[in-house]
């Protein structure tokens, strides 16, 4: 659910996409492909959503510049659903960005999450096929660097039905589990 507030305040709360990344926040139908990237597969099993309370600030500038915190239950991947009350993740990011001319634009970002598993189970195939059973118990932090450039083609009025677009982009993640 959103809620209108003054300030370029953006409050959200119940059940959403996180804002961690460039494209986790966005709808898979959105997308540019069918599956996630490599990345967000690995460090997020696809995509990351979140049952909480998400704030973002939008600043009133010329250049976009975007913070936002969220806190949650943490009962996705690569948290897991504990047994308790209480915060069980927590992200925060900062994105800013801009348009470059009329057909190019650009958005940066940093993005940390930080979230807890207990006894998050998954199965592992050794060399010879046979199955281990795998348990974690834990906290995960996924960080995230990301970089998108946007361009599009000029359009002329003989050309109304007709667009062209390229998104080139780059997001670095690292993950650390702790075991406890």
């Amino acid at each position: 659910m959103y809620t209108a507030a003054p300030y370029g305040l953006v409050p959200k709360f119940g059940r959403f996409f996180s804002g961690l990344g460039y494209m986790n926040e966005q709808h898979q139908h959105a997308w540019d492909f069918i599956d996630a990237p490599l990345a967000y597969q690995a460090f997020l099993g696809g995509q990351y959503a979140n049952d909480g309370l998400q704030v973002k600030w939008i600043a009133p500038t010329d250049q976009f510049f975007e913070f936002g915190a969220e806190v949650g239950n943490g009962d996705n991947f690569p948290g897991s659903a504990r047994n308790k009350n209480g915060v069980g993740s927590g992200v925060i990011y900062a994105h800013t960005g801009g348009d470059i001319g009329a057909s190019h634009s650009w958005r940066t970002g940093l993005s940390y999450l930080q979230t807890r598993a207990q006894d998050r189970d998954y199965a592992q195939f050794d060399l010879a096929g046979n199955a281990a059973q795998v348990g974690f118990t834990g906290k995960s932090h996924v960080a995230i660097a990301d970089f998108v450039w946007k361009y599009r083609t000029p359009t002329s009025s003989y050309r109304r039905n007709i667009s062209g677009a390229a998104r080139a982009g780059i997001s670095l993640m690292t993950s650390t589990e702790r075991w406890v």
